[in-house]
C-alpha cells in the first residue's frame, strides 16, 4: 500500500469549489486496456466530519446530475 497526501477539487451545482487536503493510502490499482491511465481505489485515512458532508454532497450532486442526462 502507498500513502498519499491528496487535495481534492470538489466543484459545486452552486459554482463554489471546495478543496479537501487529507491523507489517503492506494488499496487497489486498475488497468483497464483502453484506457491510457491507472485508476486507484483510495481510503480516506483522517477526514473531518465537515469535509466528509462535502464529499458525500458532491457525490450526490453528481449522481443527480448523471440520472438528469439519462432522462433527456
Amino acid at each position: 500500500m502507498q500513502n498519499l497526501n491528496l487535495t481534492m477539487v470538489l466543484p459545486m451545482n452552486s459554482g463554489e469549489y471546495h478543496y479537501i487536503e487529507t491523507e489517503a493510502v492506494v488499496i487497489r490499482l486498475i488497468n483497464k486496456t483502453n484506457l491510457s491511465k491507472e485508476l486507484a481505489s483510495i481510503e480516506l485515512q483522517s477526514i473531518s466530519e465537515q469535509n466528509r458532508q462535502l464529499i458525500i454532497k458532491f457525490c450526490f450532486e453528481q449522481q443527480m446530475n448523471m440520472r438528469k442526462r439519462q432522462l433527456k
